[in-house]
Formats: structure tokens, sequence, C-alpha cells
């Protein structure tokens, strides 16, 4: 589907290689150093499960920069690459080193590394023009997170360039606006309207009403946020005020309406309305994968089934299905207080629910879903492959299997 415009890339990047965006050296290492070396039990603690020891031994590991390269390596050896803390991969893409951008790349490639995104949002920063051809595979990624990454990464490059070759890079984002998941979407049309290019405008003009939200997590705030700064980039926007009650917002809104319409002597077609926000909820489930990707589903009280966190697909459930769904909740209700269930990792399911005293939360970790949870979660993949089918039962099934007991029923 890209090989045209691949070859067209290879083309122009001959040309782009002595330009604007020069190779920067490696550090070699330094056999003749007054410091002591990178030591073994540095890296161990830089790649710890524990966060707190993980984040404060990285930040000790980066002042030796690239002569850690070598203990870094002699530790995957031993360990594997899947032993690899979210902050030591992130701590890679701040290297100059070719040898740090090829473990990034070598995780990336792996679809079992449990922090693909990290990996990705790290090599955001290209050595060279040459680099970025080997990002265009990602850009169909099958985690959105990888994707978003891979489009914020492209955007600066192609920000930097110049003639055909910045051109062609701008296509590419543009055909990025149609992407399934919305944070892809709205990551192309940024990187769109920085360099000038209205193909972005339509995008966060629409993310300028979205009011999504997640039981207390304002997906909506962010979503406006980042598109009051674009159409702000692009000279139409206003300053952005979370603060600011309804009206006001679509004050703004309508003023950056019209200096579109101003701008293009034309008539502005706004986007249709999209997917209402679901009311009185009677419980959600949030999956959290950096392996499988991510999963929202909601049941409201009228017997709806909603999908999703920022584009919305709802369902109507079957009768019988729904009453099923409330006998599972009741189980679910007795479920004892715990802040966590299983364990830790980068993949967790949580499971809510509103009721008259507030807002209870399950979070289950690898093994850990209690036998209350057993209920809903199977009801749920019945429900999704009788309105969805199969696929979509099957991907469900996918994200929140190794959640459940192990085989010997533990």
């Amino acid at each position: 589907m890209r090989t045209c415009f691949v070859v067209s890339l290879m083309v122009h990047l001959v040309l782009a290689q002595s330009e604007s965006m020069p190779t920067r050296s490696p550090i070699p290492d330094s056999g003749l150093t007054s410091r002591p070396q990178v030591s073994d039990g540095l890296i161990d603690k830089a790649n710890s499960a524990n966060p707190y020891i993980s984040v404060r031994a990285t930040e000790a590991l980066a002042r030796y920069g690239n002569e850690a390269i070598p203990a870094l390596n002699r530790f995957i050896e031993r360990r594997s690459v899947h032993a690899l803390s979210p902050q030591v991969v992130t701590w890679l893409g701040t290297l100059s080193d070719p040898r740090a951008r090829e473990i990034l790349v070598r995780v990336l490639r792996d679809p079992d590394f449990p922090w693909r995104p990290f990996a990705a949002k790290a090599l955001q920063r290209p050595r060279n023009h040459g680099e970025v051809i080997t990002w265009l595979p990602w850009l169909d990624d099958a985690l959105p997170a990888v994707r978003e990454a891979v489009i914020v990464g492209l955007g600066e490059a192609a920000y930097s360039m110049e003639g055909p070759l910045r051109a062609a890079m701008l296509d590419d984002l543009a055909k990025k606006l149609t992407d399934k998941a919305f944070e892809p979407r709205l990551a192309a049309a940024e990187a769109l309207v920085r360099a000038n290019d209205p193909r972005g405008v339509g995008t966060l003009f629409t993310a300028l009403s979205c009011t999504r939200r997640w039981f207390d997590v304002d997906y909506g705030e962010l979503a406006r946020r980042r598109a009051f700064t674009g159409l702000g980039d692009f000279g139409v926007g206003t300053g952005f005020d979370p603060a600011s009650p309804p009206l006001l917002m679509q004050r703004a809104r309508d003023a950056i309406s019209l200096r579109l319409k101003a701008r293009w002597n034309e008539g502005w077609a706004e986007a249709p309305p999209s997917v209402g926000e679901p009311t009185q909820i009677l419980y959600g489930l949030e999956v959290r994968s950096c392996r499988r990707g991510d999963a929202f589903v909601r049941i409201t009280s009228d017997g709806t089934l909603v999908l999703g966190n920022y584009d919305l697909e709802t369902v109507k459930l079957e009768p019988n299905v729904f009453e099923q769904i409330r006998r599972d909740l009741e189980s679910l209700r007795v479920t004892p207080d715990s802040p966590y269930f299983g364990l830790g990792g980068c993949d967790f399911e949580r499971h809510y629910l509103p009721d008259e005293g507030g807002l209870r939360r399950f979070t289950v970790g690898l093994l850990g879903r209690p036998r209350g949870a057993m209920g809903i979660v199977e009801t749920l993949a019945k429900a999704i492959e009788a309105s969805r089918g199969e696929a979509e039962a099957h991907a469900f099934r996918d994200r929140v299997d190794p959640f459940g007991p192990d085989s010997d029923g533990g």
C-alpha cells in the first residue's frame, strides 16, 4: 500500500542526506577515564521492576551517557531484552550512539516487548533524514500509542524538510487523518497544522467540541487543549482555559469558525455531531495492555453497551444478556476491597462500579481476577461476539485472558 511513497521518498533521501539534519557523531567509548566504569549492579537497578528504584538508578546511569551501553548489552545478554525497564528505554532515546538506536529498533520490532510505545517515543529524535524511512512500517502498527508516537516523530522530521521530500511526508501524514483511533488522528492533524498544511484543521476543529469522560478522567479537556493549541499555531485559535464555562467555550469555537471561513473565503463545513456521552453508567471496564492495546467498555442503565473512550460505538443489548450482566454485577459488588489483585506489570484491567456510596474500583493484574469478576468479563465477551462479531470478541478475550486464573484454576 505504501510502495509508491517509499520509492519516492528513497529518491529524495539521496539528496537529503547532507542537508539540514546532520548526523550526530557517536561519542566513542573511552577506555581511559578517571571515574569508575558503569557497574552491572547499577544496570540491574535501572531495570528494576520497582519504579522508584528504576527511576533513581536511571538518573545515575544517564551521567555516563554512551559509556553505559556495553554494560547494558551485557544485561540484555544475561536477562533478555524483555527485562528492560520503561525508564531505560526512554533514556536510550537521549543518546547519540547508533548502538542505542539499534536496541530501540530491536524492541520496537518485537511484538512481545512490553514497552513498545516507550520505544516509539524514544525514536522520535531522528539522527538524519535517512532514518525516517525506517519508521514507515510502524505507521500501521496494531497499537494506537505506537502509531501516535511515530506520527509525532514524522511530523517533527517533516517540519525541517523542504521541497518534494517535505510534500511527500505531509501527504503520508494526511493519510493518518482517517486512522481508526482518535489519538493518531489528532497527532496527524497537529503535525500538519504546525507545518501550515490546512488538511489538519478539520480534525482539530472537531476536537474543540470533544467532551469525552471516563468516570473521573476528563479526556475531553485533553483533546480540547491540544486542539486550541494547534489552531493557535495555524493562526486562528485562542487561548485555552479549562475553567471556562460551556457558553464561553462555544463562543471561542464560533470565533474560530468565522476566522476559518474568512481565511478560505468560502463556507466552512463543520463535521457532523458524534455519538453523545453515555449517561447513567452502571459499570465500566478499562483494559490496558502494552502488548495488545487498550479497551474501554461501559454498560448504561438502559441496557446499552458502549465501546471506546474517544470514538464511541453503542450496541443495544438483548434483554436476557442485560439481565445476566445485572446478576454478574451483584457478584462483583460483594468482592472485598483491595488496592490490587494479582501480579504487577504494564498490563491490567480495572473494574468501575458507581453507586450511591461513590465510585468503587477493582484493579486486576496478571492472574489476579477475583471470583466475583469472572462472570461479568465472560458475559461481556459473549455480548461483543453477538453484536460485533467473532473477530471483535477474540480481540477482547485476547486482552482480558491474562488476568483470569491460570490453567490450574489458581
